[in-house]
């Protein structure tokens, strides 16, 4: 399984060059702050599953999650320091482990896992655990109304090379938690269920250059801290095929 996560991520990084000529130089406030927005945004918590429990009493789900977040930001930020024609960042990639466990009075447990994987120079480690309950479980509406609450740690590090310009050579580490708290409507029509939701995400965390000289041009010390909150917005869909379920999912958080 850890071999498919790895792969699904070098396909997304195929054609884009995460690690080729990559790299961080010059950063300023605004560009930590906006690197650590479309990271976080990369790694919110998702298991693609709307409203309804699995089962009233007991059900369980496990599967693979994966997707990219579009990086305008970063494939900016990183183009600074990149030599002539160098590959852009147009994604940034994610894939994970997801399970979930439904029990009775609407309750369900679930959570997200990448272990620590190095694809291209870049190193991932991914743990998120929510809670939902469904709220419809104990009065009859229309649709299937939830609320969900997310927690969420994240650590990448990227290898950069003299080639960026600055002439930086070490690691840039990236660390964040993330706090989240959703309402998700759905309607499960036979086999297909639609649902959106609406939620407020709060990420704290740090940037940290390990090597010869710095990244960053207004601070003296090798690790920034930064914090991000907003909006997350999410719209999916999900097929349930007996034993096999197919979903697909937009979410738009911390602007990304």
């Amino acid at each position: 399984m850890k071999k498919l996560i790895i792969f699904l991520i070098t396909m997304a990084l195929s054609g884009h060059a995460f690690a080729n000529n990559f790299g961080f130089s010059n950063l300023s406030q605004e560009d930590v702050d906006g690197i650590f927005e479309e990271f976080s945004a990369t790694f919110t918590h998702s298991t693609v599953t709307g409203a309804k429990s699995k089962s009233k009493i007991f059900g369980f789900e496990a599967g693979i999650v994966a997707g990219v977040t579009r990086s305008d930001l970063v494939k900016d930020i990183v183009a600074r320091s990149m030599p002539a024609n160098s590959d852009e960042i147009n994604y940034l990639p994610f894939a994970s482990l997801y399970a979930l466990v439904s029990l009775p009075f609407g309750i369900t447990a679930e959570a997200n896992y990448m272990p620590e994987i190095d694809v291209q120079d870049v190193e991932f480690n991914h743990l998120s655990l929510a809670g939902k309950i469904e709220l419809t479980y104990f009065f009859e509406l229309p649709v299937e109304l939830a609320i969900r609450g997310m927690l969420i740690n994240t650590s990448a590090s990227i290898t950069q090379s003299s080639q960026a310009k600055g002439g930086y050579t070490g690691t840039v580490d990236y660390k964040q938690t993330q706090l989240g708290l959703q309402a998700i409507v759905g309607k499960s029509f036979g086999i297909i269920e639609p649902y959106a939701s609406i939620g407020f995400v709060s990420s704290n965390g740090e940037l940290e250059a390990q090597g010869s000289g710095t990244i960053f041009n207004f601070t003296a010390f090798d690790q920034v801290d930064a914090s991000a909150s907003g909006l997350q917005l999410a719209a999916g869909l999900q097929v349930n095929l007996l034993l096999v379920k197919l979903g697909a999912e937009y979410v738009n958080a911390y602007g990304a």
